[in-house]
């Protein structure tokens, strides 16, 4: 039982160090609607506008003066996307904790005042076909989350647009009422999605938004341990010598080199 001891307290030892806020737990799945992008092979021309508003309860740990720097969501296993589609992510952050009851104008929305994009690039590079977080690095401008003036909730904007049928449609884990008590209303995400061109005007209202990571590099160097494993068989119970083999990555803003590792056993 020392070896799994072990592994335990190295990598729960590194997940408090981390600098990034998880809203929801992985609770639900298999919905290609709520996540960042609707990748469909059901057609060629397809889009997807989505709108959602995290409110500063579900924020905790994001101090303002933070700057974030990307965001990861977490997609089940799918065949890898191809082609040429298009993703765009758009912060900013509002005083309102839920849009209007009526359907969102998103064109107007992503031009309002504050609104900065963040992200516009092909994501096949990402969306490799693997389960797990798929992590958007801001390609266009990191975002400070500044509270400053009242405004402390963070309003997330999503466009997508394909134009070639994918291979097989991805499938996001999102979040609800019923596991994140902090969503309150159905009018904090504003949806649009299916087949042709996008429209202006939003279709749905709905309290279902991503599992998302929020990453925001607050050190230069935070690292962490992501994986922890033995290289024999059972070497602490047998009392053989052997190797841990640790990967290690650094969630801070710098580069880490020859840096030193202890593990006690």
């Amino acid at each position: 039982m020392r070896f799994s001891l072990v592994f335990l307290i190295v990598i729960f030892s590194s997940m408090g160090f981390a600098q990034s806020v998880t809203v929801g737990a992985n609770s639900f799945g298999g919905s290609n609607v709520y996540g960042p992008m609707y990748s469909t092979n059901l057609f060629d021309t397809a889009y997807s506008r989505q709108a959602y508003i995290y409110n500063t309860s579900v924020l905790n740990g994001l101090l303002s003066g933070d700057t974030i720097n990307s965001l990861e969501f977490y997609a089940e296993a799918d065949l890898a996307m191809t082609g040429n589609p298009n993703l765009k992510i758009y912060l900013r952050m509002v005083k309102n904790d839920t849009f209007p009851a009526a359907n969102l104008n998103w064109t107007n929305e992503s031009n309002a005042s504050g609104m900065v994009l963040v992200y516009d690039n092909n994501p096949i590079a990402i969306m490799n076909g693997s389960s797990g977080f798929k992590n958007f690095i801001f390609n266009k401008s990191t975002f400070k989350f500044d509270t400053s003036g009242g405004k402390l909730n963070l309003e997330v904007l999503f466009a997508y647009t394909q134009i070639t049928k994918q291979p097989s449609s991805t499938y996001w884990s999102y979040e609800s009422n019923f596991t994140v008590s902090g969503f309150r209303s159905r009018n904090e995400g504003k949806i649009a999605y299916g087949r042709g061109l996008a429209p202006d005007i939003t279709i749905y209202s709905d309290i279902r938004k991503p599992y998302i990571r929020i990453n925001f590099p607050r050190y230069k160097n935070n690292l962490a341990v992501l994986m922890t494993y033995g290289l024999g068989k059972v070497p602490l119970l047998a009392g053989i010598n052997d190797s841990v083999k640790v990967l290690v990555a650094n969630h801070g803003k710098g580069d880490v080199s020859n840096a030193k590792l202890y593990l006690n056993i």
